[in-house]
């Protein structure tokens, strides 16, 4: 069973509102907001990602905003520090669900806290509670579609490789 909810865009006013407490200082002026809002249109997610998209990238210099959810996440993946990205589309072939040991057998242990600590304070991952995994941190995609774009940057060759060794891991 299933219950489905039509859920409407939001108000051009509380999409600005929304903009505007996501935008951080610097990028807050009044045309960014409107900028965002209208480009948006509504959407919380578009709203969301286009938002962290503005405080980690210059697109108001390229005169230029992304026009899609999928777009802006593979803007704010493509930006992201080599290693960081790395892991995180490492972390996108174990599904929505992944585990730190995964990555740990990946990448080793050289910086790998660190750079899973950044990847959550740019809100793409979060720490769970508690993992099936006893005596490791499972972690999951802020969103699935930040997962789907991040799979779908892998070339095939490189899935089949990855896909082996969080096999090896599981």
């Amino acid at each position: 069973s299933y219950t489905v909810l039509h859920l409407d865009s939001l108000s051009q006013t509380d999409a600005r509102t929304l903009a505007a407490r996501l935008l951080k200082q610097g990028v807050q002026d009044s045309s960014v907001v409107e900028r965002v809002q209208a480009t948006a249109e509504g959407n919380p997610l578009f709203i969301e990602e286009l938002s962290a998209s503005l405080s980690e990238t210059s697109w108001l210099a390229a005169g230029q905003l992304p026009t899609t959810v999928r777009g802006i996440i593979s803007a704010r993946l493509d930006a992201l520090p080599a290693r960081e990205r790395a892991v995180l589309l490492d972390a996108s072939v174990a599904g929505k669900i992944f585990w730190r040991g995964a990555l740990l057998s990946l990448h080793g242990g050289d910086g790998l806290d660190r750079i899973i600590d950044s990847l959550e304070a740019r809100d793409l991952i979060r720490r769970e509670r508690r993992s099936k995994f006893a005596g490791d941190t499972e972690f999951t995609f802020k969103h699935m579609l930040i997962r789907e774009v991040a799979y779908a940057t892998l070339p095939r060759s490189g899935r089949r490789e990855r896909h082996a060794a969080m096999a090896h891991f599981i």
